[in-house]
C-alpha cells in the first residue's frame, strides 16, 4: 500500500468528500474544502496525479451568489470525450441544489457550470455507473423533510434526464448516498448510509429500471458516507466504517455475492474522522482510494488487488 496526502499545505484549513476518476493520463481528485464545513468561502477543489505525484491544485468553483452558500459533494465521471463533475451548492443539504460543469479535455478546460432541473439532484456522493453507452445510472438522494434514497438516469448525449426512482423505505431506515455494486450485466445493487447504524441494500434484475424494498444488511454503518466497486476478478470492495457509532477505523470489506462480508485490510485504526471514501479499480488493475483525512486534507491510498486478503 502506499499512502499520500493529496494537498498537505492547503490555503483551506477543512477539506471533505473526496471524489475520483481515472484519465487516460493519470488521475483526478475532487473534493470541498474552506474554513469549515458550510462556510460561504468553501470552494470545489481539483487535482491531478502524475507520475507519482499530486499536482496542478487549484479552486475549480464556489458559491458566487450568495454569502450563505457554500460547495459540497462533488463528484467525477469519465466517458469517452467528455468528463463530467457534479457538485452541490446552498447552505446545507437540505436546501441545496446540483450543478454540473463539463470538461471535453479531461479537466485542463471545463464549460461553465448549469444548474439539474428539479427534481433531479445526479450522483449525491458516489459515482454513477455507465449502464449503457451514454446512459448514467446515478445515485442520488435528498435530506428534506425526511432522508430517501433514489436512483436517477441521464442521457449524457442529448443531456437530458430520463427518470427517478426511488428505493422504497418501509421500515423507516432513513437512507440516503447509495453506491452501486454491478456483479452482472443486468443484476445491481445498492447499497446506503441510515441513521439507524446499519448499510441498507435494495437490488436490481434489470439494468436498474426497479428496485427492492431497502433492507438492513449484515454491514454496520455509523452514519457515514462509503464507496465501493465490483472489481474485474469477481470480488466487490467496500470502503467504509466498520462501526455503529464511529469514523474510525476505516476499512476495506470485500465480498464474492453482494450478501456476505469479510475483512480487508485497515486504512486508518487511530483516534480521529477516516471517513467518506471514494474507490475505483484503474486500468492498471491498481485499487485508487481517496478519504477524508480527520478533516483536514485528503489523503490517497493505491493498493495491489493481491493486498486486500
Amino acid at each position: 500500500m502506499e499512502f499520500r496526502f493529496i494537498l498537505e499545505d492547503a490555503p483551506h484549513s477543512f477539506a471533505h468528500a473526496s471524489t475520483i476518476v481515472e484519465t487516460s493520463n493519470g488521475l483526478l481528485a475532487a473534493w470541498f474544502g474552506g474554513d469549515f464545513e458550510g462556510s460561504p468561502e468553501t470552494s470545489i477543489w481539483l487535482a491531478r496525479f502524475d507520475r507519482g505525484t499530486w499536482c496542478d491544485h487549484r479552486a475549480l468553483a464556489k458559491a458566487e451568489e450568495s454569502e450563505s452558500a457554500a460547495c459540497w459533494n462533488p463528484v467525477l465521471h469519465r466517458s469517452p470525450g467528455c468528463t463530467l463533475l457534479f457538485y452541490r451548492i446552498g447552505p446545507h443539504p437540505r436546501d441545496w441544489q446540483t450543478e454540473l460543469m463539463l470538461s471535453p479535455d479531461e479537466g485542463k478546460s471545463w464549460q461553465p457550470a448549469g444548474t439539474l432541473p428539479e427534481p433531479y439532484f445526479g450522483p449525491i456522493k458516489n459515482k454513477p455507473l455507465e449502464i449503457e453507452p451514454d446512459i448514467l445510472l446515478c445515485p442520488s438522494s435528498t435530506e428534506n423533510p425526511v432522508w430517501n434514497a433514489h436512483i436517477e438516469r441521464y442521457a449524457m448525449k442529448g443531456r437530458r434526464w430520463l427518470q427517478r426512482i426511488p428505493l422504497r423505505d418501509t421500515i423507516g431506515l432513513w437512507a440516503i448516498q447509495p453506491t452501486l455494486l454491478r456483479w452482472s450485466e443486468d443484476r445491481i445493487q445498492a447499497l446506503c448510509r441510515t441513521r439507524k447504524g446499519v448499510v441498507a441494500e435494495s437490488w436490481s434484475h434489470d439494468k436498474g429500471e426497479t428496485w427492492s424494498e431497502l433492507e438492513v444488511s449484515e454491514l454496520e454503518n455509523p452514519n457515514s458516507g462509503f464507496d465501493g466497486v465490483v472489481l474485474r476478478d469477481g470480488r466487490a470492495a467496500l470502503v467504509a466504517n466498520p462501526s455503529a457509532q464511529d469514523r474510525t477505523p476505516l476499512q476495506i470489506v470485500l465480498s464474492d455475492d453482494g450478501g456476505n462480508w469479510r475483512a480487508g485490510p485497515v486504512l486508518e485504526d487511530g483516534p480521529g474522522e477516516f471517513s467518506y471514501p471514494a474507490i475505483i479499480q484503474a486500468a492498471s488493475g491498481a485499487i485508487q482510494v481517496t478519504y477524508t483525512y480527520d478533516r483536514r486534507c485528503i489523503r490517497h491510498v493505491e493498493l495491489d488487488p493481491s493486498e486486500l486478503e
